[in-house]
């Protein structure tokens, strides 16, 4: 059997601090030897996942492996989309949202067993842009989804945060709502125009923002389609219960979420910010989401 190159991308300051165990002892005592060839690189700085990524690619590696969150899965993971390389996650963020929808162990020994599982499955990603007249912005991909309104206001508030974690993420949330104004949008998907006064507007990839907070319970990663999350204006007396159903995979069922499915969709609104799997990002007041069908390789449990 000819063995397949893997490399080890790790960041060694996520979330849970897991990934510094990942190092070569490790590796040579729970990798399948037989099955794989190995090597090791560490992230410095933020973006760096990116260049060691592309980096592994030119290099003839067949398997790259995102250890770290979700910000590190998404840098990796987002120079090798269209590509004929596998992406591996090792999850050791304080999120992992994409690695929940996958159904990777949080453990690193049942992650690790995952690939050396070696099956792959092929998944949807998408990519979002500015846009103004004549003049379209670069595309910008992601992985789980990205988000305007109050997800994309918390994702600047989360990144300031000294301590990480579900509980962290909860405090600070109900801290914002208060002071959070909704906003009005007009959306066109898939040629279709509505006008919606909203909290939120969440395009889904996947189910979740990350800890199985859960927008879009019914999204699939392989359907060639987002699901538009729309969350419109609750009583304030209900954020205990709102809060309570994004993490019990039921926020369909409370009344204030309108779904809509598509595939390309132009969003109008008077902000100029948006969140791409939980990064904050600057956008123009106009853009534009698209998905891009089964593009993205990843080893996923058989």
């Amino acid at each position: 059997m000819v063995k397949k190159k893997i490399c080890f991308i790790a960041n060694p300051i996520s979330g849970s601090r897991k990934s510094q165990n990942i190092n070569r002892r490790f590796l040579e005592k729970h990798l399948d030897m037989q099955k794989y060839d190995f090597d090791i690189m560490h992230t410095r700085h933020k973006g760096h996942g990116m260049e060691l990524a592309r980096d592994a690619m030119a290099n003839g590696f067949d398997v790259i492996t995102a250890v770290g969150g979700d910000g590190t899965v998404s840098e990796i993971g987002s120079v090798m989309i269209g590509s004929d390389k596998t992406m591996a996650i090792i999850p050791t963020g304080s999120g992992n949202g994409f690695s929940r929808d996958l159904g990777i162990p949080m453990k690193l020994q049942g992650a690790l067993d995952v690939i050396n599982g070696g099956k792959v499955r092929t998944v949807d990603t998408g990519k979002i842009r500015s846009q103004s007249p004549g003049n379209d912005g670069e595309w910008t991909p992601f992985l789980s989804n990205a988000g305007i309104g109050f997800d994309a206001y918390m994702s600047d508030k989360f990144d300031k945060l000294e301590k990480r974690g579900l509980w962290s993420y909860i405090k600070a949330i109900w801290q914002e709502y208060w002071s959070y104004e909704m906003h009005e949008y007009r959306l066109v998907v898939d040629g279709k125009e509505v006008t919606r006064e909203s909290w939120l507007i969440t395009f889904a990839n996947a189910t979740q923002y990350g800890n199985n907070a859960t927008i879009a319970p019914h999204a699939l990663l392989d359907d060639g389609l987002f699901d538009v999350c729309i969350v419109t204006k609750f009583p304030n007396w209900k954020l205990p219960m709102m809060l309570y159903r994004f993490f019990n995979r039921s926020i369909d069922k409370s009344g204030y979420l309108e779904v809509i499915r598509g595939k390309s969709i132009q969003v109008y609104k008077d902000l100029s910010y948006a969140q791409i799997d939980g990064d904050f990002i600057s956008l123009n007041k106009n853009i534009e989401v698209e998905i891009e069908p089964l593009s993205l390789n990843v080893v996923v449990p058989k």
